[in-house]
């Protein structure tokens, strides 16, 4: 067995019947992560005994679990899950999703050939979309530009370096992964994508139930983050207004997406 020096921060709420599917697609890897570090953000449900009971039945996997009295949002759980973990790169995923058997392997070989990066992600698919793995790997630099007109990441899909400075913004209930990617590039250079799907998300991208399924809201958080990125002098006001300009045709596009769905 390869142990990878990697951690995963999974953030959780109310997610007792599907950690078991993410954290056996983490025990499937191929080369296992060094640890894992579970933060219950103030769940109500017994979150901490399906732990307990999936434990005996992943006997590789080194799972830390911490809690939260209260539940204090996605960006906090994942904040507290960096600050404990001990490796080199962190991977994010989500309860309620899984990575497919060589994500880690992929993406961490793609970040130790290359000293200087230190952020990097992948494709994601969704349930019942099925894929087949690439035989050649392809790669694309992703500059500040291109992130700013698209947010190629999907949380579950990053990979970072644990002693990058900035962090997940507390307080914002939308795009503040996204504003972390672009702050990343901004201050450490281009991010690489792998241009192949490694996790499956079991809810659509957006237009599900939940956070994604606020379409405003996902807008008001992508123009506050350019707007951020602006104020702090990463990009000047040319971009910050065609960041903002771009980011208002996605929204109509989203809106006229969600119409043909519900159609």
């Amino acid at each position: 067995m390869t142990l990878a020096d990697v951690t995963v921060v999974i953030p959780c709420f109310n997610s007792s019947g599907t950690i078991g599917r993410a954290l056996r697609s983490v025990q499937h890897q191929t080369h296992v992560p060094r640890e894992i570090i579970i933060v219950d953000d103030g769940s109500n449900d017994d979150l901490e005994r399906a732990i307990n009971v999936i434990r005996p039945t992943t006997p590789h996997l080194s799972i830390r679990y911490a809690r939260h009295n209260t539940n204090s949002g996605a960006a906090n759980a994942r904040n507290h899950g960096w600050g404990l973990a001990t490796c080199t790169y962190i991977a994010f995923l989500d309860a309620d999703d899984e990575w497919f058997p060589e994500k880690i392997e992929r993406q961490l070989d793609v970040m130790l050939k290359r000293p200087n990066l230190v952020i990097s992600g992948h494709r994601y698919t969704e349930i019942l979309v099925e894929t087949q793995p690439l035989r050649h790997l392809r790669l694309r630099a992703i500059t500040l530009r291109r992130l700013l007109f698209r947010n190629y990441f999907s949380t579950p899909s990053v990979m970072i370096r644990r002693d990058v400075s900035t962090r997940f913004r507390t307080g914002w209930s939308h795009s503040e992964d996204y504003l972390l990617w672009l702050e990343t590039v901004a201050h450490y250079g281009a991010a690489q994508l792998i241009d192949e799907p490694l996790v499956r998300l079991h809810k659509p991208a957006y237009g599900a139930s939940g956070l994604s399924a606020d379409t405003s809201a996902m807008q008001h958080g992508e123009t506050q983050a350019y707007r951020h990125l602006h104020e702090n002098g990463d990009i000047s006001k040319v971009w910050y207004l065609l960041a903002t300009a771009w980011s208002f045709t996605r929204y109509v596009r989203r809106l006229l997406l969600l119409r043909v769905r519900r159609s």
